[in-house]
């Protein structure tokens, strides 16, 4: 029994230690985007039980939502225990964006703070550039909402329109605008 405890704490102890690699780039590219995959695993499951008992409007499409993102973060990580730094932090930066960009455009409920945490961690793992055409990207994308009613474009039932769900999701995005800010920092 007491093997099979050490056994479990020696694996979570891996878990929580980003890969290394011979080249030093792709082993800060790997502590990066530890961070952030570890952040976005914790943070939507824990999100979903919450959301899915006390806050969701539509119930199936935000659980999914949280299981695509949390998915996502699973296939990057696959990919960077692989050595597919760069390319795993492209993957789920635009899973990040489209999940984002899906809520915003058919709820109407989201607002910039998720953007803020998709521009952050695109920042973080892929640079300005690609954080500046994200940016960009929004923007349009809070354009089209803004102008839906003048183009007569039909929107949906909101997926996420509460107040207090509002809320959670700002603190949600928040937290994983800065938590792998912190934990990269430390």
């Amino acid at each position: 029994m007491l093997g099979l405890s050490v056994k479990i704490r020696k694996m979570c102890a891996r878990l929580a230690a980003p890969p290394t690699f011979p080249d030093r780039e792709r082993t800060d590219a790997a502590a990066r985007l530890h961070a952030v995959l570890l952040t976005i695993i914790v943070l939507f499951t824990l999100a979903l039980p919450i959301g899915i008992l006390f806050l969701f409007s539509n119930k199936p499409l935000g659980a999914a939502v949280c299981l695509l993102l949390v998915g996502s973060a699973a296939v990057s990580w696959l990919m960077m225990l692989r050595g597919i730094v760069y390319r795993a932090g492209l993957f789920v930066t635009g899973v990040l964006w489209l999940a984002v960009g899906f809520v915003t455009l058919f709820s109407q409920a989201a607002g910039s703070v998720p953007f803020v945490a998709v521009i952050s961690v695109t920042y973080l793992l892929s640079g300005p550039r690609l954080a500046l055409a994200v940016a960009g990207s929004a923007f349009v994308l809070f354009a089209m909402v803004l102008f839906s009613g003048q183009l007569a474009i039909p929107m949906p039932k909101p997926l996420f329109r509460p107040p207090q769900t509002i809320l959670f999701l700002t603190a949600l995005f928040l937290g994983l605008a800065t938590v792998p800010l912190v934990l990269v920092n430390r």
